[in-house]
């Protein structure tokens, strides 16, 4: 990495070659060990979510998610020391057992990353604005010579 890192400069450039690691390759990175617990029964605290999960590996960090109010939101992140104590608590604890107060099984996955937060907004305004488009397109349509959309699929 730091043997081209600020020293070469390709033809046509005007600023040498920058070179980072992919965000695959970041080691050890919170967000390759933090999960996400669903479908936690809201009478639980961090202490039961401790003893549920430690069975395996260390737990760096547990955390119930609380409404303004300090009520449980019925979610928990749990984050290990390694990917893989992560990897086994997916593995034995996702749909294991439906909590008191709860309609479905626990679920228990990798926390979404700023990058997946990030792309499912961008997917969600690209879904609304095809929306609009569609509804504003089909509108203009109707409005000349009074074709629905039904007669214009004939054509």
């Amino acid at each position: 990495q730091n043997a081209l890192h600020n020293i070469k400069t390709l033809p046509g450039m005007h600023h040498p070659i920058q070179m980072k690691p992919a965000d695959s390759e970041k080691s050890n990175a919170v967000e390759d060990r933090k999960l996400f617990i669903g479908m936690v029964s809201k009478k639980c605290n961090e202490n039961d979510i401790r003893v549920m999960f430690s069975p395996f590996g260390q737990i760096e960090e547990c955390r119930i998610l609380r409404g303004p109010d300090g009520l449980s939101r019925g979610c928990a992140f749990v984050t290990f020391s390694t990917r893989a104590m992560a990897q086994n608590a997916i593995k034995a604890m996702h749909q294991s057992q439906t909590m008191e107060g709860c309609s479905s099984p626990i679920v228990v996955k990798f926390a979404d990353t700023q990058k997946d937060k990030e792309q499912r907004r961008l997917q969600q305004q690209l879904a609304q604005q095809m929306q609009q488009l569609n509804t504003a397109t089909w509108g203009n349509l109707t409005g000349v010579g009074g074709l629905t959309p039904q007669y214009l699929a004939l054509l």
